[in-house]
């Protein structure tokens, strides 16, 4: 009799126990319970959103949870970020803040790239370990900015031009590449190189054709990659005019003998030859032939003039009579331009006949 009523009595102070802890609400009530294996998971959010730029911060929540509803209140979470070179980096240890398992912090990644988080609770004898990881995490560079700038937007044949890039800001990387296109042509790098203390970069070149510059900027770790705005530079032709066959100058004037073979045949007459550059094959030049009145010069007429495969004219003066001895004369060629080149203009060439 003593011992039943013994065994009634333990059995009673366990049920008791058990009451109590239950009551109490605490993790570690269920933890002492001895109902089995618990399943433990955790979640991990973004409380903003996944895209973020160097030197902000990204906040994230989670939360530890148990299959048997007990309460997660107290407990250590591990936390680590992937980086984008898949190096782990660990954020620290964090404790759960509620019955819900809640947990929360913030992060500045270092670089630009995708990241990701992820917690871990170790588990113990009731409960299993379990881990979650967040979405991607996005981190842009800063933005820099990057300009291009040349010393003259139009210029001669092969006339020196110096193109200045300029990169506002930038981190590990300092190196900027300035491009060229010329008209017709495809896009060549003209320099690559690290900017200077005053963050540029300098190269000159000598254009034969109207070309397109711009500078680029690959970015680093910090700051985003960076475009220039085009720069354009228009290359006038090289134009030349050039007389011939002339016995002497006088001043600016040269001097031609009166010949009857220019007046019969067309020979021994004076000779005007143009050239352009670079080639222009089968285009025209625009000769301009002006004579000395009383009032000033007075232009006597025009003509075009089809350039050969050597990009040149020759262009012979014929006159008609001895009324042209002792009158002055000037001649100018003009080539007007194209989606290659700007157009430009011979000096003027002067000359008389003598009788």
């Amino acid at each position: 009799m003593t011992r039943t009523a013994h065994r009634i009595g333990l059995a009673a102070a366990v049920v008791v126990a058990l009451a109590a802890a239950v009551g109490a609400g605490t993790t570690a009530a269920y933890a002492q319970s001895g109902t089995g294996a618990v399943t433990s998971s955790i979640s991990l959010s973004f409380s903003g959103g996944t895209r973020i730029t160097v030197g902000d911060q990204a906040s994230l929540f989670g939360f530890l949870s148990f299959s048997d509803g007990s309460p997660a209140n107290g407990l250590t979470v591990h936390v680590t970020r992937t980086n984008p070179d898949h190096t782990q980096t660990v954020i620290g240890d964090l404790t759960t803040s509620s019955d819900q398992g809640g947990f929360n912090f913030v992060d500045s990644p270092p670089a630009r790239g995708s990241y990701t988080y992820t917690a871990t609770f170790d588990g113990d004898a009731q409960r299993s370990a379990a881990s979650g990881t967040s979405d991607v995490l996005t981190v842009d560079g800063v933005v820099t900015g990057l300009g291009l700038e040349a010393s003259a937007t139009k210029s001669d044949y092969r006339h020196p031009v110096t193109l200045t890039a300029h990169l506002a800001k930038h981190g590990t990387n300092a190196v900027v590449s300035i491009y060229r296109r010329p008209a017709g042509g495809a896009r060549t790098l003209v320099r690559s190189a690290a900017v200077d203390a005053d963050r540029n970069v300098q190269v000159t070149v000598r254009p034969r054709k109207t070309t397109t510059f711009d500078a680029v900027y690959a970015g680093d770790d910090v700051f985003r990659a960076a475009s220039s705005p085009r720069v354009a530079v228009a290359v006038r032709v090289r134009i030349a005019g050039t007389l011939s066959r002339f016995y002497a100058t006088s001043g600016a004037y040269h001097l031609y003998h009166y010949s009857s073979s220019c007046v019969a045949r067309g020979t021994g007459c004076p000779r005007y030859t143009v050239s352009v550059a670079p080639g222009h094959a089968g285009d025209k030049v625009r000769l301009t032939l002006a004579f000395h009145s009383a009032s000033g010069w007075v232009v006597a007429g025009h003509s075009s003039v089809k350039l050969n495969r050597r990009s040149g004219a020759r262009i012979l003066l014929r006159y008609a009579s001895r009324a042209i001895i002792g009158q002055r004369f000037r001649l100018e060629a003009h080539f007007t331009g194209d989606t290659k080149n700007a157009g430009n203009t011979t000096a003027w060439s002067y000359l008389r006949v003598t009788g």
